[in-house]
């Protein structure tokens, strides 16, 4: 799939990487929108408190449909369904895949679903 990634402090490119699969109460997302906010530029620059090994794909929010979602009874109610979400979630173990690409892995209790009427911006 495609990503952004984040190379070495200040270097990113675009490229492929696998399509990740949700583990235990998490959704896949096709990712429709990403929102890009001050830690993921600080992130970027190296310069965040949390030094993530390179490469990574960066992004903490972003929007889009939910279709495939690991074990868990909260995370089937998430399949098929136009979701927000952010990562924050993930902080703790930080196997970070970000927003910014084709595909984001999420943690469910990250994820709010947005009615018909809600565009994905």
């Amino acid at each position: 799939m495609n990503s952004v990634i984040i190379t070495a402090n200040g270097k990113f490119t675009s490229g492929q990487v696998a399509k990740p699969k949700p583990g235990p109460n998490q959704v896949l997302i096709k990712v429709d929108s990403a929102a890009l906010n001050p830690s993921d530029i600080l992130f970027m620059r190296g310069l965040y408190q949390i030094k993530l090994p390179y490469p990574y794909t960066p992004g903490w929010e972003g929007s889009g449909i939910v279709e495939a979602v690991g074990p868990g009874l909260l995370a089937q109610y998430f399949k098929g369904k136009r979701v927000a979400f952010n990562k924050q979630m993930e902080l703790g173990t930080f196997k970070f895949g970000g927003a910014m690409a084709d595909y984001c892995v999420t943690d469910v209790r990250g994820c709010v679903p947005l009615n018909d009427d809600i565009t994905y911006e």
